[in-house]
């Protein structure tokens, strides 16, 4: 099992085991409108380092079944000898199967819009790319109280690949579409 299965694994387990003690609680929670709160992203390309970064979500709910998500994040990624910094900026729509009264699950598809700087090996290389991509997943959410819910999601993310220079001034292209989880907090309004 890879590690990113092991992160994604024990989140939804977490969220799973904290669920049956609050169901008697299902009553008490009102409707949310809008949630906002930081989140961590752990990031598996298919040609690069997986790692962990930080960004923010917020929510818009158009009804209980639907919510429109934007997000933001920054990660840094290394592919052998290039290092590449990003940007995502995420337009999420998310499609409630259970509602999260206090536990949820959703169905998840959107767009981003990824700026990307380009550090290769010879400082005189450097480049930017701006490019579009999908994702679709799903996720889960726990509402631990009236005004504070936790959230975790995984997706896959589609891209194009970007062009770069090796140590030896070669050609290369990079794919760094791949898997994403996060996990969130998130103040309901």
């Amino acid at each position: 099992m890879s590690h990113l299965n092991k992160i994604a694994l024990a989140t939804l387990l977490g969220l799973f085991i904290l669920a049956p003690g609050s169901r008697s609680r299902a009553g008490d929670f009102g409707d949310r409108h809008f949630t906002i709160g930081p989140r961590a992203m752990y990031f598996d390309p298919k040609d690069g380092d997986s790692k962990w970064s930080g960004g923010a979500q917020l929510r818009w709910y158009m009804n209980q079944a639907i919510a429109l998500e934007g997000s933001a994040d920054y990660r840094r990624q290394k592919f052998g000898d290039t290092t590449v910094h990003y940007v995502p900026l995420q337009a999420t729509l998310l499609g409630y199967l259970v509602q999260p009264k206090p536990f949820g699950v959703f169905l998840l598809g959107g767009v981003g819009w990824y700026y990307t700087r380009i550090e290769p090996p010879s400082p005189a290389e450097h480049d930017t790319d701006d490019r579009l991509g999908l994702h679709a997943g799903a996720g889960v959410e726990y509402r631990v109280a009236e005004h504070w819910s936790l959230d975790g999601t995984y997706r896959y993310v589609w891209l194009d690949t970007f062009k770069t220079k090796t140590a030896d001034l070669e050609d290369k292209e990079l794919s760094d579409e791949g898997h994403m989880v996060t996990i969130g907090l998130n103040y309901i309004f």
